[in-house]
């Protein structure tokens, strides 16, 4: 791997070759981070698909911080959240997976109230 540092400071000087690494570090993040939200939003439909944003992402929190890894995982749930600790982030909390969920185009759950642009 390159030193993160160089990288930058060569691809500010307008290494082509730099700059394409660098891109290549982002795209495998931004990869690997959409993994870890698309898990989260499934383990929040799990846990709880008549609950809140809010009570989803306050579910899927408790259960993280609880989760320890084991070898074998079969669980959906147990799956979802290894998928998770796996990812190499730090565990988000319940703040910033209430914002993952609600932002997922795929989310199905419990509004609060129809988006006001419906006509």
């Amino acid at each position: 791997m390159h030193d993160l540092a160089d990288l930058i400071a060569r691809a500010r000087a307008r290494d082509p070759e730099a700059g394409a690494a660098l891109a290549d570090i982002v795209a495998r993040l931004l990869s690997r981070r959409a993994e870890r939200d698309s898990a989260i939003v499934a383990l929040a439909r799990l846990l709880g698909p008549d609950l809140s944003i809010r009570r989803q992402a306050e579910a899927v929190a408790r259960r993280l911080r609880r989760y320890r890894s084991a070898p074998g995982e079969t669980s959906p749930e147990r799956v979802l959240m290894s998928r998770i600790a796996g990812s190499g982030d730090k565990l988000p909390g319940a703040e910033t997976i209430r914002k993952i969920i609600a932002r997922s185009t795929s989310y199905v759950g419990k509004l609060k109230s129809p988006p006001a642009d419906l006509s």
